[in-house]
Parts: C-alpha cells; sequence; structure tokens
C-alpha cells in the first residue's frame, strides 16, 4: 500500500512540474562578449544586480583596449542570440525575447535610435493578438531574418507576411513590400489628437446605480459629475470633485457598488492613475512612480506606461486592481485606498525557480525511497 502511495506522490510532482510556467521564468542572463572579425573590437554583456528587485546591464564596446562607448543602463531582459550587430559594432539592433509590448530597438555607437511597439508592425485584425504567451507575442517569422553588412539593410519578415527592410545605422523603415498594407501606415496615428469629451453614463449591474459624467459640467441638462440614484428624479449618492475635464468611458473602472473606481488618465503626462472614493481623491500615481528603470515612449501628451502583456483584471471580491507596466512589472492595487499591495514581476522568476527547485528535490526523494524499498524486499525475498 505504502508503495502506491509514495509512487502517487511521485507523479503528483512530476504532475506539478509540468504545471509551473516555463516562458514565465527566464533564467537570469549571464555575461557574454562577441569579438568582431576583424579582431580589434569585442562587445561585452554585463548583467548587474544592484539589489534584490531590480536588474539592469552594461554593455560596452572595446577597441584596442580602450572603452568606445557605453550603455551603463540596459533595462531589458537579453541574451546573446538577442543582438545583431554591424560590422566592427558600430550598429545594432536589440531583439526583445519578452514581446508583450515592445518588439525591436537600434542603437548607434550606444545611443537608442528608435524603438518599435509590436502592434507598430502586426496588422490590427492578425490572428497573432489571439495567441499571448507568457513571453508576449510570436510577431516575427523568425526564419527568414537577414542582414546584408555591406547596405547595413535589416530584412525582417512578419507572421503577417509583411516584409520590413530597416536601414540598421538610423532604425527607419525604408521598404515595406507592401507599403499600403503596413501595420505602421494603418496603425500610425497622431496620439495628441484626441476626440473632445462628451457626457456618458454608466448603470450598476442591479440598475440602481448611474455614474454620470459631464466634462467640465459644461452640458446643460446633463447631471454633473458624479454617481446618482437611478430614480426619476435623480438623487445624487456623491458628486466628484475636481474630476478632469478629458475623461472617456473606457478609462474608468468601478468597484461592485460603484462607490470606489480608479481612472486610467487619458493623458498622462501628468498623472497615469487616479483613485477615488465617494467622488474624493484617494491616491494618484505618476507613470515614473510605476515605471523607474524604463525608458517610456512619450509624445506631448502621452507616457506609455501600460504594458498590453495582460489584461487588466479587477478583482471584485477581493476589491484590487492588477496590471503590468511595460517594464514587465505586475502592480496590484487595493481599489478601497488605492495603495499599492502586489508583488513585482520581475520577482517572479525567484518563485518559479524554487517551486521548481522543491518540486524535483520532491521526485528525487520520492525515486530515493521506492528504490531503497525494493532493495529492502528483495532482500527479504533472499532471505531463506
Amino acid at each position: 500500500m505504502k508503495k502506491y502511495i509514495l509512487a502517487s506522490l511521485l507523479a503528483l510532482a512530476l504532475l506539478l512540474a509540468a504545471a509551473i510556467p516555463s516562458g514565465a521564468c527566464w533564467m537570469p542572463p549571464e555575461p557574454f562578449s562577441v569579438l568582431s572579425e576583424d579582431g580589434k573590437r569585442v562587445f561585452e554583456f554585463t548583467p548587474v544586480s544592484d539589489n534584490e528587485t531590480t536588474h539592469y546591464s552594461i554593455i560596452t564596446l572595446r577597441g584596442n583596449g580602450d572603452e568606445l562607448w557605453r550603455i551603463g543602463d540596459f533595462h531589458h531582459l537579453a541574451f546573446e542570440s538577442s543582438f545583431l550587430f554591424s560590422d566592427c559594432f558600430a550598429y545594432f539592433a536589440f531583439f526583445y525575447p519578452d514581446t508583450g509590448t515592445y518588439a525591436l530597438e537600434f542603437y548607434a555607437n550606444g545611443e537608442l535610435t528608435r524603438r518599435y511597439r509590436v502592434d507598430e508592425l502586426i496588422l490590427e485584425d492578425s490572428d497573432m493578438w489571439d495567441v499571448q504567451y507568457s513571453i508576449g507575442y510570436q510577431w516575427e517569422d523568425w526564419e527568414s531574418r537577414s542582414f546584408d553588412a555591406s547596405t547595413y539593410l535589416l530584412q525582417v519578415n512578419t507572421v503577417d507576411d509583411i516584409g520590413y527592410e530597416f536601414d540598421i545605422r538610423t532604425g527607419e523603415i525604408v521598404r515595406p513590400e507592401n507599403p499600403d498594407e503596413t501595420a505602421v501606415n494603418r496603425m500610425q496615428i497622431n496620439v495628441d489628437d484626441w476626440p473632445l469629451p462628451v457626457p456618458f453614463a454608466m448603470i450598476s449591474e442591479d440598475e440602481k446605480q448611474v455614474f454620470h459624467f459631464n466634462p467640465g459640467n459644461a452640458h446643460e441638462g446633463s447631471p454633473a459629475t458624479g454617481l446618482y440614484h437611478n430614480t426619476e428624479p435623480l438623487e445624487a449618492i456623491y458628486l466628484v470633485e475636481n474630476m478632469r475635464d478629458v475623461v472617456y468611458q473606457s478609462s474608468i473602472m468601478f468597484t461592485q457598488n460603484m462607490q470606489y473606481f480608479v481612472l486610467f488618465v487619458p493623458r498622462p503626462q501628468e498623472n497615469a492613475l487616479e483613485f477615488y472614493g465617494n467622488g474624493r481623491l484617494l491616491k494618484e500615481y505618476k507613470a515614473e512612480d510605476l515605471v523607474k528603470h524604463f525608458e517610456m515612449d512619450r509624445s506631448t501628451t502621452m507616457v506609455h506606461w501600460l504594458s498590453h502583456r495582460m489584461d487588466i483584471a479587477l478583482d471584485h471580491e477581493a476589491n484590487t486592481l492588477t496590471l503590468m507596466t511595460v517594464d514587465g512589472q505586475v502592480h496590484v492595487f487595493d481599489m478601497i485606498t488605492g495603495a499599492m499591495v502586489g508583488m513585482k514581476a520581475d520577482t517572479l522568476w525567484i518563485v518559479f525557480a524554487a517551486l521548481g527547485g522543491a518540486v524535483v528535490i520532491a521526485a528525487v526523494a520520492v525515486i530515493f525511497i521506492l528504490r531503497r524499498r525494493r532493495r529492502l524486499y528483495a532482500k527479504e525475498e533472499s532471505q531463506p
């Protein structure tokens, strides 16, 4: 009987090992160096851990023993296969291993020249968006990637069969094969060209309450911004104090009783997130409060701080909001107070590694016990 119990424990251990997400558990990057073909220059990649949760890397190009340039705060997960170099390493392209938001970067003499998001290279109606792995999206047909060092042209094909040619010196697209159908042409918009906000109403699930938004309370006949009993006439539960004028219906998420809500600020140049309770501002976060070691894309009014690698999740039972930022960190907020209560994603690999190690140790222990019992049984049977 004990033999069958131990065998079951082994099966359970193996099942747990298989259940640990392989793509979500990146091993820490290892240092490496690459020597140029003429042997005169060396590209050095050195990961650094400055505390328990923040990891970055130093990239250095050396020639004849001298440091030619350095990137002292390369805050990306990277491996040797992530880079593609020109002759003498003056220019290089960096392919993101984790492609939840960004796909590709270009550097010239240690300076970032161009960065592309996945949604800039992939069509909006692509089937690729239907399959998201723990490391992001598989946007590139990597087998067709090629680089002509004599012309500095990098050829990249997407899973949508769109062929891009990049000038690795500038990072600019010089020849899309299908210029009218590329995602860049179809999806490139002026992020500062915002539509004018209009009044809207959001009704609770039980239809007993309704939240009205009136930008600047300027629309006559529309109730002031706040929560009301859904009666005739409306009866105010609370009005929102100093509500900003540029708000869209898709920008707000409520708790189930609609007493608390979070606003994803449409123009996050000042604030990125604002938490409200009973009409009063409880907590506000700037993009820099959430993304501290990562260079975010910016425009006149926009800061791209939110990642689309993971859906925004609002747990109505726990009253928590979970989201991921562009640097791969997962934040959990208390909707009642607006306080940040969650764990950062860059520590998750440690958790997964610990779980994996525990499972392996358990499996080895079970196998050891089974073998020892077999030997004991064999010894007892051999005795007269």
